[in-house]
């Protein structure tokens, strides 16, 4: 706990933990996207010697921040403004928020203390969602009940806590905890499958396999691909059992879609047509006004709330090219000295949100977001590698 203080890591556990459990509450909600991050990290931000952040880090910012000032002024004049603007307002916060947490990651040491902060908190919250939603009879986590968020937002906290457990393995001395952290890592590739969000168990999983064909010594690839296999096994009944409740289903029912045999389902949702219903349609909202879009989102107003689950899909009919391209820079911003650093685990994790990008939208999810700057921080302060990646 003491070396947590030390870094600065309890202060991310203390935001994550206020912001998930908590976030249901309006007022508690807007409380800790705009003041809680100026509250915890005041001293760096007002501090005589002002720290900085990171020239890429504060591009990227910069970027964004035009992209949201450019959802504003189209989204005022949309047909539906209260939709945009309402992103438009998470996506300010979420600028606050990127600010805040880097300005005081200064050095290799301070990186490691917000990885184990932010990691520490996803299991907070997972243990919580496991001890109050979890129906250990028919392994189903009740989202009906559940004031963390659905499916997909308690799948974007495992996948960010699967990221932080993975750089934090690439931070560690030898022999300094690193069988806990594989342990953890494990602990959250399983709970990938009670999120019931099969893109993101695909992106952990995938993740994981990485870790293991690139990162690991032969005798510790070796002991972690028969541990694996040893649960896999002696958990046979659980995996049987899962597959058989309603989230096993989905997940069983998403992967035939994804072979194409969606004809196998066992719950006859629609899932593909639906999906690619609605790209569709938001795509031909983009080819009515190719240069402003229509508004953000606004497209929700036709789709009985939903919208295409495609972030690139939703941009351009929001926006427009105009829109698109202060988007793509971003991206481009973050990727280029991603892959300039030829950091194979880091090359993966910014592809990996990319394909969930194809299947949900990210530009106003902040644990997303962290992930792209974490990545940045990550390349900037390379420690002793040990684990070869």
């Amino acid at each position: 706990m003491g070396n947590l203080i030390q870094t600065g890591g309890l202060k991310y556990t203390i935001f994550f933990l206020v912001y998930i459990l908590l976030g249901w509450n309006s007022v508690v909600f807007w409380f800790t996207s705009f003041l809680l991050p100026i509250l915890l990290w005041r001293k760096d931000i007002f501090a005589k010697s002002r720290n900085h952040l990171l020239k890429t880090a504060k591009r990227v910012l910069y970027i964004y921040a035009i992209f949201v000032i450019f959802v504003l002024l189209r989204g005022i004049v949309s047909s539906d403004p209260i939709i945009p603007i309402t992103r438009v307002v998470t996506m300010s916060a979420i600028i606050i928020e990127l600010y805040c947490f880097f300005i005081g990651v200064k050095d290799e040491k301070a990186l490691k203390g917000m990885l184990t902060g932010v990691l520490i908190a996803v299991d907070i919250v997972l243990i919580y969602c496991y001890l109050f939603y979890f129906n250990g009879i028919t392994f189903d986590l009740d989202y009906g009940e559940n004031i963390i968020g659905n499916k997909n937002t308690v799948g974007n906290y495992i996948f960010l806590g699967v990221v932080s457990n993975v750089l934090l393995l690439h931070r560690l001395d030898k022999r300094e905890g690193q069988t806990l952290l594989y342990g953890n890592l494990l602990f959250l590739i399983l709970s990938t499958l009670v999120s019931m969000s099969f893109k993101i168990m695909l992106a952990s999983f995938t993740l994981f396999l990485m870790l293991i064909l690139l990162g690991l010594p032969p005798r510790k690839k070796a002991i972690i691909i028969f541990f694996t296999t040893f649960v896999i096994i002696a958990g046979y009944s659980f995996i049987d059992n899962y597959f058989d409740s309603k989230g096993g289903a989905i997940i069983k029912d998403r992967f035939f879609v994804l072979i194409g045999r969606d004809d196998l389902a066992q719950i006859k949702v629609g899932y593909l047509d639906t999906r690619e219903d609605l790209i569709t349609q938001t795509f031909a909202l983009f080819k009515s006004n190719p240069i402003f879009g229509t508004g953000l989102e606004v497209s929700r107003g036709l789709f009985g709330g939903t919208y295409s689950h495609n972030t690139f899909v939703e941009i351009l009919a929001g926006g427009g090219i105009v829109l698109f391209i202060p988007f793509l820079i971003m991206l481009l911003n973050i990727w280029i000295p991603i892959w300039k650093k030829r950091d194979n685990i880091t090359i993966v994790i910014f592809l990996l949100v990319i394909v969930l990008a194809n299947g949900m939208k990210i530009y106003d999810t902040i644990s997303l977001f962290i992930i792209f700057f974490i990545l940045l921080y990550y390349i900037r302060y390379p420690a002793n590698n040990h684990l070869g990646v």
